[in-house]
């Protein structure tokens, strides 16, 4: 019984002669090159997301700054606005007349021209995200060019 129980022990000329096969496998050789291209592929692919990376970055940078300087205005008109209402109910209480609507007027006009000065900018900044795309593209595309 006590010879069920122990593990055979495998024989090492049976082993050597299973294992017959060289380190590398012959099938390896043309795939080789394959790799090769798979690696400059890879490369190129990760070239391409820090290009557009970095121009995401900028562009998201940009657009931060301008809707911190539209959030600013915004406040800026509503302490305008209040003010001006501020004013006119207490001039009413105090008999005086209120506020011309000449000063909301102007209140709003400039808000208007603050909020196309910002549409602008937004859009130069796209615009300007897209450019440095292209440059982006141009220059990988030389950079082929003259692996090749």
């Amino acid at each position: 019984m006590a010879g069920i129980d122990e593990p055979t022990k495998p024989i090492l000329e049976a082993w050597h002669s299973e294992r017959n096969e060289p380190v590398i496998p012959s099938y390896w050789g043309p795939n080789m090159l394959v790799y090769g291209e798979i690696s400059r592929l890879l490369f190129r692919m990760h070239r391409n997301v820090a290009a557009h990376m970095d121009a995401h970055k900028r562009l998201m940078a940009r657009l931060q700054s301008v809707l911190a300087h539209e959030q600013a205005m915004m406040l800026e008109l509503a302490r305008a606005v209040e003010e001006t209402t501020a004013k006119a109910a207490g001039q009413s209480k105090a008999g005086e007349p209120a506020p011309s609507d000449e000063n909301l007027d102007r209140i709003f006009e400039h808000a208007g021209k603050a909020m196309q000065e910002s549409g602008k900018m937004l859009t130069d900044i796209q615009l300007e995200a897209l450019s440095l795309l292209q440059h982006y593209i141009e220059e990988a595309k030389g950079a082929t060019s003259k692996s090749d």
